[in-house]
């Protein structure tokens, strides 16, 4: 039975979107170094055991500044991005709740809001070691995404 709800990281979801709009496209981006087209995969098949992704508009300004960082087209890639904001629920978590958390100064404000958004039962998927560890050390439900590309290349 999948689960319900996913929030991806800015980095994750940066990953999903240039895939989407071009999986050559990975490996010209400047912020997704390392980063494969077996990743990109391996996150859509990841993302079918949830009913539904979740995003903070936090996030979708941080993918937004960094999409155009390629060395190729940027109209598809917010083109991409125009597509799969229509498909994400946003959630809104103001800028003093998440700078109320106590990770502030090591997480910054869009970790925190990642943290408090999973206070309602939203996964979150991740390539941040220290949004990761927030996030297990508070109970919440979270996976590195890092651990996984690195397994499947091993």
């Amino acid at each position: 039975m999948p689960r319900r709800l996913i929030a991806l990281d800015t980095n994750v979801l940066l990953l999903l979107i240039v895939g989407l709009a071009n999986p050559s496209y990975i490996a010209k981006h400047k912020c997704l170094g390392g980063r494969t087209v077996a990743d990109f995969e391996m996150l859509k098949l990841f993302l079918e055991d949830f009913e539904q992704a979740v995003t903070l508009p936090n996030i979708l300004t941080e993918v937004s500044n960094l999409l155009g960082q390629t060395h190729g087209p940027t109209e598809p890639l917010f083109d991409v991005l125009h597509g799969v904001i229509a498909n994400l629920q946003e959630i809104y978590i103001s800028s003093i709740q998440a700078s109320r958390r106590p990770e502030f100064v090591r997480l910054q404000l869009a970790d925190c809001a990642l943290v408090e958004v999973a206070k309602d039962d939203v996964f979150i998927l991740t390539t941040d070691g220290p949004l990761h560890r927030a996030l297990l050390a508070a109970g919440y439900q979270t996976a590195n995404f890092t651990h996984y590309m690195e397994a499947a290349r091993d």
